[in-house]
C-alpha cells in the first residue's frame, strides 16, 4: 500500500494527550496517529449510511432470527436438543468467536 509521509504540527496538549491516554492505539506516535485517523474516517462512513442500508440490515437479521427460532421449535420438538442446551452451545461458539476477534 502507498503511503505518504506529512509533517504533523500539533500544540504540545495534544502530544501529551496521544502519548499518555492513546497509548492503547499504537506503539509509536505515528502509528497513534494513523489509528486515529483510520477510526475517524471508518466512523464517517459508518455515520453516512443511509436509512435504506439500515433498514436492509434489520431485515436481513430480523429473517435470520426467524430461521433460527424455527430451526429450534423443530430440534425441540423432534427432541434433538433442548432450548437451554441450544442457547448454552450458541454462547459457547459467539463468545469463542469474541475472544478470537482480532480487528
Amino acid at each position: 500500500m502507498p503511503t505518504k509521509n506529512l509533517k504533523l504540527s500539533l500544540p504540545k496538549k495534544i502530544w501529551e494527550i496521544i502519548n499518555k491516554d492513546l497509548k492503547s492505539l499504537g506503539n509509536t506516535e505515528s502509528q497513534r496517529i494513523q489509528n486515529i485517523i483510520t477510526s475517524s474516517i471508518i466512523l464517517k462512513r459508518y455515520n453516512t449510511c443511509s436509512q435504506d442500508q439500515y433498514q436492509n440490515i434489520q431485515d436481513e437479521v430480523d429473517t435470520i432470527v426467524d430461521m433460527m427460532t424455527t430451526t429450534l421449535e423443530l430440534l425441540e420438538e423432534k427432541k434433538i436438543i433442548s432450548p437451554e442446551k441450544w442457547k448454552d452451545r450458541m454462547y459457547e461458539k459467539v463468545m469463542k468467536d469474541v475472544d478470537n476477534f482480532n480487528p
